[in-house]
């Protein structure tokens, strides 16, 4: 086994502060002789997803990065078969990461075959999230140029069409598909899907607190490419430094000493909740947070 591998390992296995820079700058000195280990880390997580129960395990969220850094397209099916579990298991595997940036890495990596994707977000058996993950990775790649936007377009279409008719039955189809397909249709600024998309809005079968109509069709209208551009100006593309996709994650930043001050305000003055990316933004736009006040957080 590689020296510089075992080193690496050493390093980066589990959670410490501060950021390991050091370590990542190692790992792409070492980049063509650490890079199927790294793979080898994303196949033993999908074969075995229990050793992420440890919260501090950090390998695989190491190696998931790294590898998309360095468009590594061998690590395609390993990474999209972490991502084949159920909402508990993804949970305990990725967090919030499933959200941020799993979609993104899979774009970094995929070597160009979308039916894949297309197979990942029609899996029931799949985390919503991680469904979600592989439509937004689909997206990424048309907006970097190296997929069809037409191709996309016409499936956000026809497979949204068919979730909305579920949704039309009681416990059928699922919002946050629906809405995840709106999403990308509106980055796309796919004017095409405006009327069908409107309906979906008319027939109640999108959630208003988590897609706003009004702003559906204030930006479904948009240039495509001034909409492309701010996609890659808020680091909405393939992900190319690992630090900042998660040097800034809180665990790697040290927390003050507790003092009075501090204490009091934590637990007494500071009473509403954590806001997730994914919910509605506090300001009552209508928008998600990651989409209006969070959108360069």
């Amino acid at each position: 086994m590689s020296q510089a591998w075992l080193t690496l390992r050493e390093q980066l296995e589990y959670f410490s502060t501060p950021f390991p820079r050091a370590a990542i700058a190692f790992a792409e000195e070492h980049k063509d002789e650490v890079t199927p280990y790294f793979i080898e880390v994303l196949q033993n997580t999908a074969k075995n997803p229990e050793i992420t129960e440890d919260g501090d395990y950090m390998l695989h969220m190491y190696a998931m990065h790294l590898l998309a850094s360095w468009r590594a397209t061998d690590a395609y099916l390993p990474m999209l078969a972490i991502g084949s579990f159920a909402d508990d298991v993804i949970d305990s595997m990725m967090g919030d990461v499933v959200t941020e940036t799993y979609g993104r890495c899979l774009a970094s990596v995929c070597d160009g075959n979308v039916e894949l994707l297309k197979q990942r977000f029609e899996d029931e058996k799949t985390s919503i999230w991680s469904r979600t993950a592989a439509l937004i990775a689909w997206q990424v790649r048309v907006v970097a140029g190296e997929n069809d936007r037409a191709e996309l377009l016409n499936y956000l279409s026809t497979r949204g069409e068919l979730i909305a008719q579920q949704r039309k039955h009681a416990d059928q189809g699922d919002a946050v598909l629906l809405e995840t397909i709106v999403d990308v249709a509106t980055v796309l600024c796919a004017s095409e899907m405006s009327g069908q998309v409107n309906r979906w809005f008319e027939d109640k079968l999108l959630d208003p607190q988590m897609s706003d109509q009004d702003w559906f069709n204030e930006h479904i209208m948009l240039d495509y490419e001034a909409s492309r551009a701010l996609e890659l100006e808020h680091g909405k593309g393939y992900v190319h430094d690992v630090e900042k996709e998660m040097g800034w994650w809180s665990g790697f930043h040290k927390e003050t000493q507790p003092n009075f001050r501090n204490i009091y305000t934590q637990h007494t003055i500071r009473k509403e909740p954590k806001i997730g990316r994914n919910d509605p933004c506090p300001c009552g736009s209508g928008k998600k947070y990651k989409k209006c006040h969070g959108v360069d957080v």
